[in-house]
């Protein structure tokens, strides 16, 4: 699984490179996002950012040059959202939405309505998302030629198998309970399941608690569009 690829990963890095005003880039060898040339080389742009994650990466809206100084404030309203490449790779579908309970409900609800009629339209990676019933055996089951699945979930059965590798013997929800116990390297993330009609019936629960598996058989129980996930 050279670099960690998953099916539509290509495109999507392509498409990405394509909207941000690239051409004739080529990427360094063995990698699958690393761009080693491109005409022109550099673009300019910037972020839309309140915060970072536990590993010190901001959490941000991109933009192509906006004209912004470092530093400064602006009102994020749905005109300025549709703007980010954030807005142009899920309305594209080359990426899944991925939200955090930070996230101000309206932009969320943006989000989740443009990720939702990239879905209806079968769009990107909605054409062949696996969520509901994918077979998890190696590495080869979630990599290029393998299921397409929600990322997090990925990042999480590629540390399991190389677990199994190690030596565990469990299943998938068995490993991320397992380091449930171990504060700097917990896998079971908080996660809201949103109610985008009615949010006060939101409820909170545990990646692991919406992972159903029967032996090989993995798949992640509820609209995925509705998940929300707690920072740590």
């Amino acid at each position: 699984m050279a670099g960690g690829e998953q099916p539509r990963g290509r495109e999507g890095c392509d498409a990405l490179l394509k909207a941000i005003g690239l051409a004739n880039w080529k990427l360094a060898a063995g990698s699958v996002s690393k761009v080693a040339s491109a005409n022109p080389m550099s673009i300019a742009g910037g972020i839309l950012s309140t915060g970072a994650d536990v590993h010190g990466r901001p959490i941000s809206y991109a933009l192509l040059a906006q004209n912004l100084p470092n530093g400064s404030s602006i009102a994020v309203d749905e005109t300025v959202l549709r703007s980010t490449l954030n807005f142009r790779m899920l309305e594209s579908g080359l990426a899944y939405l991925l939200t955090y309970t930070s996230m101000p409900v309206a932009h969320r609800s943006f989000f989740h309505d443009t990720a939702k009629m990239a879905r209806e339209a079968s769009r990107g990676v909605w054409a062949i998302d696996s969520m509901a019933d994918f077979v998890l055996k190696d590495e080869s089951s979630i990599g290029r030629n393998g299921a397409c699945i929600f990322p997090k979930l990925f990042r999480r059965c590629t540390d399991y198998l190389k677990a199994v590798k190690a030596g565990f013997s469990g299943e998938l929800k068995q490993w991320i309970l397992s380091t449930s116990t171990n504060p700097a390297r917990n896998e079971n993330d908080s996660v809201v399941i949103w109610n985008a009609s009615n949010p006060p019936a939101s409820v909170q629960t545990h990646l692991s608690e919406l992972i159903d598996q029967r032996n090989n058989h993995v798949g992640l129980q509820g609209d995925l569009l509705n998940l929300v996930f707690v920072e740590k």
